[in-house]
């Protein structure tokens, strides 16, 4: 079994680890498919500019940008095999970002006020990093307590939120991307765990299977989120718009 170390800790990141380095990069299949899956989450970036300028508020800016950020640490971690803030807390600061733009597109009927939404929000971010920098082993134990509220609230509000805008959309676009990205999360959840258990002892299947399968279905999930959240918001800003008209 193969692992890669952050700080004291150490996590399983994919088989490849384990076999002789191509090219000087410690995953070199991983590493290539993890900087095209990068460059591809410029796609909502340049969906957001082209298509959607009065969208690009503060919260949507912070949201790209620990979008981008997650997917860096990723490629990071396959070229060096050294990351210098945990993957799932990159995964956490995208939870909270996320969660803050949806929250906060709402307006004056968000969930909880903008500014206690982004005063959470912020501190939960700073704790994280924070933690990752000066205290790596109580990582996991932060990510634990912090990340799930997060996480939970993005999920079940872009379900509802999609879910009750699907008859004003024909191809019910955003709901479709919804279900899309639950399915990927929990195939990416059950593929680390195959390669992890079965796929290991297979040399050439070890050298592909997390940089094109697996990363495949990241790509997928964080698509699909990324572009149910813009159009989510979209939609209702323009409800907004018509009713105020």
């Amino acid at each position: 079994m193969s692992f890669i170390r952050h700080s004291d800790q150490e996590h399983f990141v994919s088989c490849e680890d384990q076999l002789p380095k191509l090219h000087g990069f410690h995953n070199f299949a991983c590493s290539v498919s993890g900087l095209i899956i990068l460059l591809l989450q410029l796609y909502p970036v340049v969906l957001m500019m082209k298509r959607y300028r009065d969208m690009q508020d503060m919260d949507a800016v912070l949201y790209l940008v620990s979008l981008l950020f997650l997917f860096y640490l990723n490629l990071q971690q396959h070229v060096t095999g050294y990351v210098p803030i945990d993957l799932d807390s990159g995964g956490g600061l995208h939870s909270i970002f996320l969660s803050l733009w949806l929250n906060n597109s709402l307006g004056s009927k968000a969930h909880v006020s903008c500014n206690t939404a982004r005063f959470v929000g912020y501190a939960s971010a700073v704790i994280f990093i924070a933690t990752n920098m000066f205290y790596p082993s109580k990582q996991e134990i932060v990510f634990q307590v912090l990340s799930p509220p997060f996480a939970l609230y993005t999920i079940i509000t872009m379900g509802i939120r999609s879910y009750k805008y699907r008859n004003d959309d024909t191809r019910k676009g955003a709901w479709r991307k919804w279900c899309r990205a639950v399915v990927s999360l929990l195939a990416v959840q059950v593929l680390v765990k195959v390669e992890e258990m079965f796929i290991c002892d297979n040399t050439i299947v070890a050298r592909l299977f997390h940089a094109v399968i697996i990363h495949s279905v990241i790509q997928i999930l964080f698509q699909s989120v990324s572009t149910c959240a813009i159009e989510i918001i979209a939609h209702e800003k323009r409800n907004r718009n018509e009713k105020e008209a």
